[in-house]
């Protein structure tokens, strides 16, 4: 019989003597091979060392403790993160949440459960590695639902005998406009689980989530007031946490206004696709929100400015690619040609643009696009 695969697991500590219980449990199991790094050192860790799983022993979480994980987590994206303490107070503890951590363990260790969360964790980055697509809206109208939607759909499209999962989740509760705009609006109250955000797992995400007939998964709820629900930020990122995990790609269609969530999304996902039209206010906006991310990311990320519903005129654009380059720098700028006819009769047949009018300029520009970005090398 072939001996079992041996899974790394890279343990960071915060002194000498903090990872020894951790050592000792893994020592005893042939299937984790081990590598210990304190946490002073961790920024001589090379990024493209292979870890299945990190282990982050402390004594206590302090601020710089906290500091040095946000780090540790931002340089080791999609690795599953499991934190070793003392008992923490719920302030800690939203904190860690807020870093995507796989699980906590409270010393001393109960040996059953360290396994349990080791092999867990083991087991979600083995199953898939998700990739998350942000598409934002720089100002208001600029329809960045509308490219969420059809980049879903392309992204879901078969290839060969693969067909990639993917979700559309709409975090403009002040609307659920996805779901409305393709005839499909939620009936289900989360109600339910706004004060106990802790209940939303793998099957209360198959229990909300609504199949397109495309083939992508739709998530889009109206609820207004959610963003001065006190437990509205944690319980967004629990339901993105869940729905991305069960897929290969989710988009998340965000909007312009400032949500208690959208910081936190935006500083984590893999690709940012920025919404504007082509006049100043709209592209200001855009440039702003380019130096907000730019500033709050040190990792690599794919970051692109699409300047929609654009319209090319003979007698020339009152904004020049020389101002545009000027705007954004070296960031990728990518024109979607306007088509209000075919977008209209889509909003009013509750069918993707696709159906109205499969030469649409508009779906030439953003099938190039979503071909030679990020999205499809993730795929």
């Amino acid at each position: 019989m072939t001996a079992a695969r041996s899974h790394k697991v890279m343990v960071a500590y915060s002194s000498s003597n903090r990872a020894q219980e951790v050592e000792e449990f893994l020592s005893l199991s042939s299937r984790f091979n081990s590598m210990l790094v304190e946490m002073g050192n961790l920024a001589g860790v090379e990024m493209s060392i292979p870890a299945d799983v990190i282990i982050v022993d402390l004594q206590k979480v302090n601020d710089r403790e906290l500091d040095i994980l946000t780090e540790l987590r931002a340089r080791f994206v999609g690795i599953p993160l499991i934190i070793v303490s003392e008992a923490l107070s719920e302030a800690q503890m939203r904190r860690l949440f807020k870093l995507h951590v796989h699980d906590w363990l409270s010393k001393p260790l109960d040996k059953k459960q360290f396994y349990a969360s080791l092999q867990s964790a083991v087991h979600n980055a083995k199953i898939i590695e998700s990739q998350v697509h942000a598409v934002v809206s720089a100002s208001g109208g600029a329809g960045a639902t509308s490219i969420s939607i059809s980049m879903a759909q392309m992204l879901a499209r078969s290839k060969g005998k693969v067909r990639s999962t993917v979700a559309l989740f709409d975090l403009d509760f002040s609307t659920g406009n996805c779901g409305y705009i393709l005839n499909q609006p939620s009936a289900f109250g989360i109600d339910s689980v706004i004060e106990s955000p802790s209940r939303i797992d793998a099957e209360f995400v198959n229990i909300i989530r609504q199949q397109h007939s495309d083939h992508f998964n739709i998530f889009s709820f109206k609820r207004p007031d959610m963003v001065i629900q006190p437990q509205s930020e944690e319980l967004v990122l629990r339901m993105l946490d869940a729905v991305s995990m069960q897929h290969d790609h989710t988009i998340l269609d965000i909007p312009y206004y400032e949500t208690p969530w959208k910081q936190e999304i935006l500083a984590a996902v893999n690709s940012i696709s920025i919404v504007c039209e082509m006049n100043l206010p709209s592209l200001k906006h855009a440039r702003e929100l380019v130096e907000r991310v730019s500033a709050a990311r040190s990792d690599s990320y794919s970051l692109n400015v699409l300047v929609n519903k654009y319209e090319s005129s003979w007698l020339g654009n009152s904004i020049s690619q020389k101002e545009l380059k000027e705007l954004f720098g070296d960031v990728s700028v990518t024109t979607l040609a306007a088509d209000a006819s075919t977008m209209n009769e889509s909003f009013n047949r509750g069918v993707l643009p696709y159906e109205v009018n499969g030469r649409s300029k508009f779906l030439r520009d953003l099938t190039k696009f979503v071909k030679i970005s990020d999205l499809v090398a993730a795929s």
